[in-house]
């Protein structure tokens, strides 16, 4: 099986599920996108993020090496994904669930278009909760 496969694995994703504890952060980003579909950086820049840019970025974050020993990421019942050193309680959040706003209305319209159009390219997806 392939590294990145892994993190796919029915194996893995249930161990992950069960413990809360995602050594992947495109696991956590999976769980997250059921409880919201749009977040902001929890830095100084509040920069947002859409489902399809959080995913790419946890690829490409995934790609450069797996955590240490120990270290995961979290998800909360929100939505919000940290990363933990080990003791939850020094969760460094990194992703919150976007507010109510213009801005996420907007990117909330995006994202469905986006479904809208994977839906025509595959005929065989009957609707967009197939995509969930």
């Amino acid at each position: 099986m392939e590294p990145n496969m892994q993190i796919f694995s029915e194996e893995s994703m249930a161990a992950a599920i069960d413990s809360g504890q995602y050594p992947y952060m495109l696991q956590a980003v999976l769980v997250a996108t059921t409880l919201c579909k749009a977040w902001r950086a929890d830095d100084e820049t509040g920069e947002p993020y859409s489902v399809m840019e959080l995913a790419e970025y946890a690829r490409e974050c995934d790609s450069e090496g797996p955590l240490t020993d120990g270290m995961y990421y979290a998800v909360t019942r929100e939505g919000a994904i940290g990363l933990c050193p080990g003791q939850e309680w020094l969760t460094e959040w990194l992703f919150v669930p976007m507010e109510p706003c213009p801005l996420l209305d907007e990117m909330l319209r995006q994202l469905d278009q986006q479904v809208e159009a994977l839906l025509a390219q595959y005929p065989s997806l009957k609707s967009s909760a197939d995509l969930t």
